[in-house]
């Protein structure tokens, strides 16, 4: 069965009518307190785990893999760290309606954790939350 009037026409085994969240937003879960201090293993699962609890009940579930990732700080050095790509699938009603309190848990992980930024992937583009100057 074809599907048209999405953004992304496919080919799927589903007969109209069955769900469709076609936004993806992603968090990523920093592995350090403030520029580059890893966290112990269980402290990053309990970021993981709130987390997924806050995508879950903003925008209904969520999709978690592991992953590092690294940057370049003002010194030129590189920075790695643990991280986790937490992923919601999502109706645009739902962002919609879940867009404030989840701007509010990403403003409030940085103060908590000390970050510079907090990264998030919206459709593909990645976008840093950073401070307001």
């Amino acid at each position: 069965m074809e599907r048209t009037g999405s953004k992304h026409p496919t080919i799927l085994p589903l007969s109209p009518g069955n769900g469709h969240n076609p936004l993806e937003l992603t968090l990523y879960v920093p592995g350090t307190q403030g520029e580059s201090e890893l966290v112990p293993k269980p402290v990053l699962k309990k970021r993981i785990e709130d987390a997924e609890k806050k995508m879950s009940e903003l925008f209904e579930g969520y999709t978690e893999v592991d992953a590092t990732g690294g940057w370049v700080n003002d010194s030129h050095k590189l920075i790695q760290e643990p991280q986790a790509k937490v992923t919601a699938y999502t109706t645009q009603k739902a962002l919609s309606k879940g867009r404030k309190g989840f701007e509010q848990y990403v403003q409030k992980i940085k103060k908590d954790y000390d970050q510079s930024a907090i990264a998030i992937e919206y459709e593909g583009d990645l976008f840093f939350y950073k401070d307001k100057k």
